[in-house]
């Protein structure tokens, strides 16, 4: 096996292109592409096809990149344990989160002690990271589930209810708080399937015997509480989605027949947990109170 072509496949299906590949590593694009087809020749076999631009993986290069994502992890952790006694002054930290504001606090405090890492970010709903950790695209996710969910080798940071939002001029603005009956027969607005929000939403309907009457998707959080004040709907957030209202543009009502969490926790993907830079950030988590989450919260720091 050259080592070689398998790096460069490995940065061509982790970068999406030849390009940005090239520039990772430091080589030229031509170089990438003639070892990448050199690696196909050797054993017939096709790694990418092109899409657009760029290229993406075949079904056959997803599978190859599950298996060099191990091999280049195992070969960071080995070169991350033969340097342990120096400090943390270079290094790359692939981090993901579902929500920017809940890990901004975070990178600003690690880069504050580290500055010299680099630090890259990919925001996705929970599904979508799942499968960035388990293909090895980051490091580590910043991300919602129910709180009763199982997840192994995670660190919960914090805990939030689920509340009902509405727009300051909605009928229920003055309530102290909404139903499940009531949310199913109102408009919805509400994220994409493999949201947690959602996903607690939906079993907590479902629980009760109820369905939503009129659902309207939206992909990101801050078009979503626009619809919501505009008066086409009513939404759930967890209470740091939420996030600051400086204008008082909504309201925020408990669901009072219903108990439903979200639970914020940091996860990992398959032994980077032991990565140096990986602890590092670790422990800056855990010295993130809920007190400090709040205040970053309150004053929109984040």
């Amino acid at each position: 096996m050259n080592y070689a072509q398998v790096r460069a496949f490995h940065a061509v299906a982790q970068e999406g292109g030849y390009l940005k590949a090239a520039e990772t590593l430091g080589v030229a694009q031509p170089t990438l592409s003639l070892q990448v087809k050199a690696m196909e020749e050797r054993y017939d076999v096709k790694l990418f096809q092109k899409r657009g631009r760029g290229v993406e993986l075949t079904s056959f290069g997803a599978e190859m990149l599950e298996v060099t994502a191990r091999l280049f992890a195992i070969a960071e952790e080995a070169e991350d344990m033969l340097s342990g006694s120096r400090s943390l002054v270079t290094g790359r930290l692939r981090l993901g989160a579902t929500g920017a504001h809940l890990i901004v606090p975070l990178m600003r405090a690690f880069a504050e002690r580290y500055p010299g890492p680099q630090l890259s970010l990919v925001v996705n709903n929970t599904e979508g990271l799942r499968r960035d950790l388990k293909d090895g695209q980051i490091d580590v996710a910043v991300l919602a589930a129910p709180a009763g969910d199982a997840w192994p080798d995670a660190v919960t940071l914090r805990i939030d209810p689920v509340v009902a939002v509405v727009g300051k001029d909605h009928p229920w603005a003055d309530r102290d708080g909404v139903t499940l009956a009531e949310l199913a027969a109102e408009p919805l607005v509400l994220r994409e399937t493999g949201t947690a929000t959602r996903g607690v939403l939906n079993s907590a309907l479902t629980d009760a015997g109820l369905t939503a009457q009129r659902v309207m998707e939206i992909d990101d959080w801050e078009s979503m509480r626009e619809v919501v004040v505009a008066g086409l709907g009513v939404t759930v957030y967890s209470l740091t989605d939420a996030g600051p209202d400086p204008w008082s543009r909504f309201r925020l009502l408990p669901i009072l027949d219903a108990d439903l969490k979200i639970s914020e926790r940091l996860v990992f993907a398959a032994g980077r947990r032991r990565l140096r830079i990986v602890r590092a950030f670790l422990d800056i988590a855990q010295d993130f109170s809920n007190v400090q989450w709040a205040r970053e919260l309150d004053t929109g720091e984040a």
